[in-house]
């Protein structure tokens, strides 16, 4: 079937070797499977059933020549070298603050774009950057009467 490809059952996977395997011998999807293989989709209508070579020629010549502009065996000279360790000898000591603002201060995380957020678990036991608020709400008329972010 050309018109549209999903994954080859037989190839290769971790475990079993092959998806085609996932499915057993007895299956009605076979049955299914079988006479979809013997369908004309261009007799049925379908357009576009074959792959047009012209067009994935000219998208692979494309890329070649994408390739061909980058310089792979470009060595930086001196002067990039020693600007570059510069910067990773700036950045180093910019996370070396951060470790001693860490340690004094008793915590364990640091924000570099706002100090009030933090790390929080949420609902889908992932971890997001988030806020923390505390609110005191008036029991009787359910009005807020303080917050915190924290």
């Amino acid at each position: 079937m050309a018109y549209i490809k999903g994954e080859d059952r037989n190839r290769i996977i971790m475990f079993p070797e092959c998806i085609d395997d996932y499915i057993s011998e007895d299956n009605p999807v076979r049955v299914i499977d079988t006479f979809v293989e013997t369908l004309d989709l261009k007799e049925l209508g379908f357009k576009r059933t074959e792959p047009n070579e012209e067009k994935i020629d000219k998208y692979m010549q494309a890329l070649d020549e994408e390739d061909k502009k980058e310089n792979y065996d470009r060595k930086p000279n001196a002067q990039e070298i020693t600007n570059r360790i510069k910067e990773l000898n700036e950045r180093k000591e910019k996370y070396e603050e951060y470790k001693k603002e860490l340690k004094k201060k008793r915590e364990n995380e640091v924000s570099t774009t706002d100090p009030n957020v933090r790390l929080m678990n949420n609902n889908n036991n992932n971890v997001d950057v988030s806020y923390n608020i505390q609110t005191t709400v008036d029991a009787k008329h359910k009005l807020i009467i303080d917050f915190k972010v924290s």
